[in-house]
């Protein structure tokens, strides 16, 4: 299990993909953190999915992706969003 995790988390590094987690539901101001933290200042949101309440945001400046993961998802989050920090 620990071997199938490890490879799971090294795919994601080698793709330019960053995880976090946030308490509650995710919204604007939860994503605008989320971005400061992991150093990005414009994105916009590439998917949202509702099911695993994941948003994932794409750095407009780099080539980089930041998958945040939460207990729900706003009504206001959507696909396109551009969000700045």
């Amino acid at each position: 299990m620990w071997k199938l995790l490890g490879g799971i988390v090294a795919a994601l590094f080698v793709l330019g993909v960053t995880a976090y987690v946030v308490k509650g539901i995710i919204d604007k101001r939860k994503l605008q953190q989320a971005m400061r933290d992991n150093e990005i200042r414009d994105a916009i949101i590439d998917t949202v999915d509702r099911h695993a309440r994941k948003i994932k945001l794409k750095d407009l400046k780099k080539d980089k992706y930041l998958e945040v993961q939460g207990e729900g998802i706003s009504d206001e989050i959507y696909e396109g969003l551009k969000i700045v920090a």
